[in-house]
């Protein structure tokens, strides 16, 4: 009975093994957060809420969209404009989840800098301390450094409805 026993619970093994594979075949590829990435969303939502404002979710495929626009902005791919490509992204993010509003944040240091003090630098921008305090729920960061160490960060920000 044991050997039975062994039996059903590899082939129930088999099955559920079978069953993780084939549902994650078709998922996007797994997205890394950098410990900066994160702690820019932080400093984002410790924002918003100090000024009575809901927190903002972490979205996977924004910060995928955002980490590749600051890849090549930072290999230089964008050329003097660091807006190009923004809008074929947002349509990238929209085709995936849909959404409204998008916006987004780019900033470039060349200094070692923390997220506390990049998102402080937004909110003492007239400019993007609006986008910080739009109607928004989702948004997602994306960091890059050249080969100099020179920093380079795209936030994306949008509005996506619950389903």
């Amino acid at each position: 009975m044991n050997c039975n026993f062994k039996n059903s619970t590899l082939v129930l093994f088999a099955i559920l093994c079978a069953a993780i594979i084939s549902c994650n075949k078709d998922d996007e590829e797994f997205t890394h957060v950098s410990a900066l990435e994160q702690q820019l969303h932080n400093e984002v939502n410790s924002y918003r809420t100090s000024v009575g404002l809901s927190e903002l979710v972490l979205q996977f495929s924004m910060v995928k969209e955002a980490q590749e626009h600051s890849i090549e902005w930072a290999n230089g791919t964008l050329g003097a404009d660091p807006n190009a490509g923004l809008s074929d992204r947002f349509t990238t993010i929209n085709d995936k989840l849909g959404g409204a509003y998008p916006k987004a944040i780019l900033s470039s240091w060349s200094a070692q800098v923390d997220a506390q003090t990049i998102v402080n630098s937004w909110i003492n921008d007239s400019a993007l301390v609006s986008i910080l305090e739009s109607d928004l729920t989702q948004s997602g960061p994306g960091t890059a450094k050249d080969a100099d160490g020179k920093l380079y960060v795209t936030h994306i920000f949008m509005n996506i409805p619950s389903k």
